[in-house]
């Protein structure tokens, strides 16, 4: 399974309503997946190119700040995978979706 597609999954488990999706498998396979969240949006970033993705929430002041520390292929792909780290990411995206 992609990373992108694991991550995905993983904001379904906690909740998360997907609103729309930017897949641009022309740009080293980035994606980008927005995410309903009452006033405070959030999105899934995915760079294809580097192999790593996060998730950014949407700011009163128009703009995307990142609200979780990076994942990368290595830490959902490896076996075993990490664990701690996907741990961390779960608990700072659940408590966005508050």
């Amino acid at each position: 399974m992609h990373p992108y597609t694991m991550l995905k999954e993983l904001l379904q488990e906690l909740g998360a309503q997907l609103t729309s999706e930017d897949l641009r498998p022309d740009v080293f396979g980035s994606y980008v997946a927005n995410y309903a969240n009452g006033s405070n949006p959030i999105r899934l970033v995915w760079d294809g190119k580097d192999g790593w993705g996060f998730v950014q929430q949407h700011r009163a002041d128009g703009n995307w700040a990142d609200a979780t520390d990076f994942l990368t292929e290595g830490d959902l792909e490896s076996v075993p995978q990490n664990h701690a780290k996907i741990g961390q990411f779960r608990q700072a995206v659940a408590a966005l979706l508050r």
